[in-house]
């Protein structure tokens, strides 16, 4: 379909951002996913003060940094809200 769809990180859910060890740690692996759905077009946002909070300085896929108030604005513009 012509959906445009955005995947937003925000809050604790940057740091599905990291490089992890999955095995160690008996994890998900989530960036494989991440990547996949790029390749798809899903293009993917992550909160800027929620990686600065948290110390996380490098993203395992790359990103599109805004700030709260911009994701806000980014949702309330949305047709279809999918929350997690």
């Amino acid at each position: 379909m012509n959906n445009k769809i955005r995947l937003v990180l925000a809050d604790e859910g940057v740091y599905n951002l990291q490089a992890v060890n999955h095995e160690k740690i008996k994890g998900p692996e989530v960036t494989r996913h991440l990547l996949t759905l790029q390749e798809f077009g899903c293009e993917i946002i992550a909160e800027q003060e929620a990686l600065e909070a948290n110390g996380i300085k490098e993203c395992t896929v790359p990103v599109c940094l805004k700030s709260k108030q911009e994701i806000a604005q980014l949702l309330a513009e949305s047709n279809y809200i999918i929350g997690i």
